[in-house]
């Protein structure tokens, strides 16, 4: 009884030993690369588009960001001059731009806009919400996610001319 049953087995890793990677490689080769769904970050694009409305960049208190913001478009650029070195810092909009404690999360209300890493300028699109009436409302706020805390925020209101 055992030896047939080592002769299965040996039959049946030696089967699984070829198609197992061969099933990862054509795994990996079918993957689709991942989809930007609107609200999300992409990368800024090299080409030169209409100048920016606003200059929020000063307003932000704990982070070193150049922030421009075109208001018409509903988008807004971050562009980190030094290296944050957070790996996990989340982007949000939040409707009020209200002041929070650090410890304090993004409101239900806030929207994921994306994620902020290095030094490499991002772009991102604001909910429509946020440009009602030509004016951006609202806050922004780098969320810590590893370290629970607020990096910052930077309220859109604030005149930035």
């Amino acid at each position: 009884m055992i030896a047939p049953l080592r002769v299965l087995h040996r039959r049946t890793v030696l089967v699984l030993a070829v198609l197992v990677p061969a099933g990862l490689a054509l795994a990996l080769g079918a993957r689709r690369s991942p989809a930007t769904a609107a609200g999300t970050s992409i990368p800024s694009a090299p080409e030169q588009s209409a100048a920016p409305d606003r200059d929020l960049s000063s307003h932000w208190s704990r982070v070193d960001v150049a922030t421009l913001l075109w208001e018409a478009e509903g988008r807004i650029e971050l562009r980190p001059r030094v290296d944050l070195a957070r790996p996990d810092l989340l982007v949000y909009w939040q409707p009020n731009a209200q002041r929070a404690p650090a410890t304090e999360a993004p409101g239900r209300d806030a929207r994921l806009l994306g994620s902020l890493v290095g030094v490499e300028p991002r772009r991102f699109s604001l909910p429509a919400e946020a440009t009602r009436a030509g004016r951006a409302r609202g806050s922004l706020v780098l969320w810590s996610l590893a370290h629970g805390e607020r990096a910052d925020a930077l309220d859109l209101e604030a005149d930035g001319r």
